[in-house]
């Protein structure tokens, strides 16, 4: 659109955090669901584009949910970086709904 916008690093940083607060909320929420299952001892395993993208996103993730985090990637040749998941997963998702739908299937 052409426009430009101006944003102080430390408003930028706020946003950011805000973010991943809330992510960790959703993180907290979901453990908190299966509160029967010991999961205390467990890492974490965190993926897509902001992990590696974002310098400090994991560790302060990590620092907010006081556990281990591991960074994970898919183990596809060229594409074993962690901001490649999220499109793997949707054309993972976008070949499973494909063969549902499929001629040989009906």
């Amino acid at each position: 659109d052409g426009k430009r916008y101006k944003y102080s690093a430390i408003s930028l940083r706020e946003k950011i955090r805000e973010g991943l607060d809330g992510i960790c909320e959703t993180i907290e929420e979901c453990r908190q669901s299966f509160s029967g299952r010991n999961l205390d001892c467990k890492t974490i395993k965190i993926t897509g584009e902001c992990v590696k993208t974002v310098r400090g996103t994991v560790e302060h993730i990590s620092n907010r949910l006081v556990k281990n985090l591991e960074v994970i990637a898919p183990s596809v040749p060229y594409y074993d970086k962690p901001q490649f998941s999220s499109l793997l997963s949707l054309l993972n998702t976008a070949l499973e709904d494909a063969e549902a739908v499929s001629f040989f299937n009906k």
